[in-house]
């Protein structure tokens, strides 16, 4: 097979004999062999999913300018309510 990566554009603008000759398939498709093959040498055709930690992915809300805003916001609330009941 060859090893040469196609981009998604380049795909398009070949014409379907060459893209098949350079996928080393046919329109009837590849073998079984040639499938478990390929499954071996690059895996299944899957995305792998990002495993995030629900503590991370919570605090992951307060950062950023609008959470940082409203926070600025509560503190100065407080603040000036603090400085009306003490004085």
């Amino acid at each position: 097979m060859n090893r040469d990566i196609l981009s998604t554009e380049e795909a398009k603008n070949t014409s379907l004999n060459d893209l098949l000759q350079k996928l080393s398939s046919s329109e009837s498709g590849i073998s079984l062999e040639e499938a478990e093959r390929r499954l071996v040498q690059y895996g299944y055709n899957e995305i792998s999913e990002k495993k995030t930690s629900p503590i991370v992915k919570f605090l992951s809300y307060f950062w950023g300018p609008i959470p940082w805003m409203i926070e600025i916001a509560a503190i100065l609330s407080e603040s000036s309510t603090i400085g009306k009941i003490s004085g």
